[in-house]
Parts: structure tokens; sequence; C-alpha cells
């Protein structure tokens, strides 16, 4: 469970279906260029929400520490 996040709250990726709150890592924020390589599709809006593996599909590679912003969210990067 994401620390940001209440027990019984729920957000669940655009493509699978994961509940994005339920996994560390799963719920995190990307630099805009980034997104927008994700978005770059006939699949996946910039208002989409994705777990990482799907996110890394639709960019066509694994996500880096360099490809996130600076937010409370992303704190499992310092773990």
């Amino acid at each position: 469970m994401n620390k940001y996040m209440a027990d019984y709250m729920s957000l669940h990726c655009n493509a699978c279906g994961k509940d994005v709150f339920k996994e560390k890592g799963d719920y995190f924020m990307l630099k805009d260029e980034i997104w927008g390589e994700v978005c770059d599709n006939d699949y996946i809006s910039p208002t989409s929400v994705l777990c990482k593996r799907c996110t890394e599909h639709f960019l066509g590679r694994e996500l880096t520490r360099e490809d996130y912003i600076n937010a409370p969210c992303n704190d499992f990067l310092e773990e």
C-alpha cells in the first residue's frame, strides 16, 4: 500500500486494470517528456493512469530514476 493513500482508496490502470495503490512503485509521477512518449500512440491518453509494467510496455523500455519527477509519491525510489 502506498503510504500516502488510505486503505479504502483505489485507482486502476487503464490498460490492465491493476489497482496502482496496492503495490509499491505502481503509483508514480514521470517527467512530462517521458509521459509524452508513453502516450504517443492510439491507446493511451495524457489523462490515463498506468501501472509501472504497462507504462514500461508503452514506453518500450524499463523506467529509470531519471524518468521520475521529484514528488512525494516517488519516495519509493529512496528506499
